[in-house]
């Protein structure tokens, strides 16, 4: 055998222990010890739970994998690679010096963390061997490569021979085959990619004779062991951060295995959800920090108003909230009792502060579990009860007992938390698949001390009061939560499934995939986002793009369809903003357009045609795609053009009239990219998130153009005129939509993440107001636009 090593942690390790026995070990004696913790590392991980395609589709064949390269090559090596770390192989550079990828079971390009793959290389009977090299990129994402403390990236890579390349170096049973495995430090471009320009770089620096008889891995920890009498070899490599350990052994003979393990240590090491054992939660910045920004908005508010939306807190009338008394029946001591309070108040609800908030996200992005916890301090809660108790006991000689009319109550409350918990995931139930529903909403409150004083309570009962006010108390936020949930019910009835056999339904990340040549400008901002690396190391986010169809289809589309609704008579018919600006055909008229009194019709009939929710590996990132749709609509108002000019030069009497624009297969698409930037502290209180592009572009197929009143002095050019004046309001008039749609949103982000305790009517009215509107909206008339125009062009 030989031996070639450097381990500068192992020899302190073993140096220690040589002094104690008084003997050193030998070079093969320290190769077996870090050979057997390797296997024990190995042997303490549950099976791998992933495969790769490759031996997806062998399996699927019921093939061997060592039977089908017997019968394509004479020489070769079926090449499996099990990742035991957290980290994700990608980025495959693959150099065949000599041979071939196999056609069905190529080199593959990515390997999950948890998961094994085989990849087969052989001569295809053809050449004189197999032999060249592989690597792959270490990443911590798909989308994000591993750099070391200098800022190099790191390849984990692969040589070997078959023999029979060169003299009469023969491979045959039980003679050693060549190969060499490691780890490479490599410089990456600005987007994080190695380019080899040479691919015969590895082979040529790291297989060679020189290499095999020196000390081949002098920068790296590793050990490297043959065994003439062993039909195997060995090897061990350290990665530069000592974070990843990989062992590899190829067999004997012409055609063979050779088989990588990666191992993780530290921060590389293979997490329980990695291995399908427990679910892996990760926070999310964009939610996350958009809901904090409201929750601080409404404890601001609490704090400075002892109110909220109108309501006092301090104290709060809790009656007229839950529109009830609250009533407990229930059985204590033997007695039946019902219990009533009524005329509750709760004072100490004007001091609170927001001591927590965590949001977490599965990996498939179909859930969002959310609690917060608001620190109220202490709490008084009074009002007025009554109870009558009803013996049904067995013991002999006992009465019934009142309290003798209504009575006076007070709860003190020392230390309180009040927790507002929401969870929403897709279940099974309610008669759908797949459903986005509420799986959970509580209202926990908890206190460190608390003294229940409910006057003329008896001897009897008194005892056990401090039961009948934990009652009392879960009663009444079971009336808050059922008064939410109605009212969620009433907007989105899908959203609430209390079918009590609904399963939670399991599913994969669902990568983003896109048609470039349908969503070239889509798949542009995505592909921009990835750094080359690909639309698909992104991941849809399921519960965003179930939620936003559930509000369109059930709650959006409801309004619409009523006649009656405010919503639908604000929207259909929508007044559009007016249009004063020059007009010019070149070559042909000239003049001043005036639009007014200009009406945008059957938008109760939008459809919402697609929806997208693009979000990247560390949930920073959200791109938003939604396409709306229309199979007709008209625009239909007043126009006016003077100062008219023909052939720029020769001057025309004005023409005023109407214009009436119908449209049809009209769609409207709208794209939002959000980046937040990750908050060094939980506490903060300021949401930093950008919107980095918002784009809105419309479309249709075909438009039908009437306009009257144009003047005789242009009728000899009326067709030409008319169809450029029409053109000419649709692409003012899309642009002023353009400008809408984006104050629009842009006033509802502010309203709903940073002003929501203002309420949103009232907060949109105010945000109207800062772009320098009317609130109301005051359209002028059109003799008041006409009067401006020609003021402006000197006309009067």
């Amino acid at each position: 055998f030989y031996l070639t090593y450097q381990v500068t942690g192992l020899q302190n390790d073993t140096s220690k222990s040589d002094a104690k026995q008084g003997s050193p070990l030998r070079r093969e004696d320290k190769f077996m010890l870090s050979n057997n913790r390797f296997h024990e590392a190995i042997l303490n991980i549950p099976p791998l739970p992933s495969v790769g395609q490759n031996l997806q589709k062998l399996r699927n064949g019921s093939k061997n994998a060592l039977e089908h390269l017997k019968k394509k090559g004479s020489r070769g090596i079926v090449l499996t690679v099990e990742n035991y770390s957290n980290r994700l192989l990608a980025d495959h550079i693959t150099w065949t010096r000599c041979g071939y990828e196999d056609k069905e079971y190529p080199v593959f390009d990515q390997l999950a963390p948890g998961s094994i793959d085989i990849s087969i290389l052989h001569n295809y009977k053809e050449l004189r061997s197999s032999c060249g090299s592989v690597s792959w990129e270490i990443m911590e994402h798909a989308s994000k490569p591993l750099r070391m403390a200098d800022g190099k990236g790191l390849r984990l890579f692969l040589t070997w021979s078959n023999l029979d390349t060169i003299g009469r170096n023969k491979c045959k049973d039980g003679k050693h085959n060549e190969f060499m495995i490691g780890f490479k430090k490599v410089d990456l471009d600005g987007t994080g990619h190695y380019s080899e320009s040479y691919k015969k770089e590895i082979w040529k620096a790291m297989h060679n004779e020189e290499m095999f008889k020196n000390n081949v891995f002098k920068n790296n920890r590793s050990l490297i062991y043959v065994n003439s009498s062993q039909p195997s070899s060995n090897i061990i490599i350290e990665s530069p951060d000592t974070q990843l350990e990989v062992r590899a052994e190829m067999g004997s003979g012409c055609l063979t295995n050779l088989t990588i393990q990666l191992l993780g240590k530290r921060k590389s090491e293979l997490q329980e959800s990695d291995l399908g054992l427990a679910k892996a939660r990760f926070s999310d910045e964009v939610w996350e920090q958009m809901i904090r920004q409201a929750w601080v908005d409404i404890v601001t508010a609490i704090n400075r108003d002892r109110a909220l939306y109108g309501v006092s807190l301090e104290p709060l009338l809790v009656d007229p909230i839950l529109g009830e008394s609250i009533k407990v029946n229930t059985s204590l001591l033997g007695y039946e009792i019902n219990f009533e309070m009524w005329n509750v108040s709760i004072a100490g609800l004007g001091d609170v502060k927001l001591e927590k908030l965590l949001l977490e996200r599965e990996e498939s992005l179909k859930n969002l579990d959310t609690v917060a916890v608001l620190d109220i301090g202490n709490l008084s809660i009074t009002g007025i009860y009554e109870y009558k108790a009803v013996y049904t006991g067995w013991v002999w000689g006992m009465s019934d007992l009142d309290s003798n009319g209504p009575q006076n109550f007070t709860i003190d409350m020392t230390g309180a938390e009040f927790m507002v918990e929401l969870e929403m995931d897709v279940v099974e139930g309610c008669n759908k698949t797949d459903n986005l529903v509420i799986t959970n909403m509580a209202l926990p409150l908890n206190y460190l001390t608390v003294n229940f004083d409910f006057e003329n309570i008896g001897s009897v009962l008194g005892s056990t009061v401090s039961i009948i006010g934990e009652i009392a108390l879960e009663f009444s936020k079971g009336i808050i939560v059922d008064l939410v949930k109605d009212g969620v019910k009433a907007e989105v009835t899908s959203l609430i499934c209390e079918d009590s056999a609904r399963n939670i339904t399991e599913l994969d990340r669902i990568p983003v995939s896109t048609d470039v040549n349908i969503e070239e400008r889509w798949h542009e901002i995505l592909e921009n986002e990835t750094s080359g690396w690909g639309v698909h190391t992104l991941r849809r986010d399921i519960l965003a793009e179930q939620f936003v169809t559930k509000i369109f289809n059930e709650a959006v589309r409801k309004h619409l369809s009523d006649p009656k609704d405010p919503v639908r008579k604000q929207l259909d018919p929508f007044q559009m903003l007016p249009v004063n600006e020059d007009f010019r055909k070149p070559g042909l008229v000239k003049g001043h357009v005036v639009v007014c009194e200009f009406w945008l019709f059957d938008l109760s009939k939008l459809e919402l045609l697609d929806m997208k929710l693009a979000r990247n590996e560390d949930l920073t990132y959200s791109a938003l795609s939604i396409k709306l749709g229309l199979n007709t609509t008209r625009l239909s108002g007043k126009y006016r053009l003077n100062n008219v000019k023909v052939m720029s030069v020769i001057p025309a009497p004005k023409s005023e009239g109407t214009v009436d624009i119908s449209l049809t297969g009209v769609e409207v698409d709208l794209r939002v990219v959000l980046r937040a930037k990750p908050a060094k502290s939980k506490a903060a209180k300021q949401a930093m998130i950008q919107m980095e592009t918002f784009e809105v572009e419309f479309a249709h197929e075909n438009m039908r153009l009437n306009i009257t009143g144009l003047a005789k002095g242009l009728n000899k050019i009326t067709n030409k005129v008319g169809n450029a004046l029409g053109n000419k309001i649709l692409k003012a008039q899309k642009e002023t939509l353009n400008t809408e749609i984006k104050n629009i949103l842009f006033g509802f982000a502010e309203c709903l993440m940073y002003k929501p305790a203002m309420g949103l009517q009232v907060c949109m009215d105010k945000f109207w107001e800062s772009l320098g509107l009317e609130v109301p909206f005051q359209f002028p008339s059109c003799q008041e636009l006409y009067n401006k125009a020609d003021k402006a062009l000197g006309l009067i």
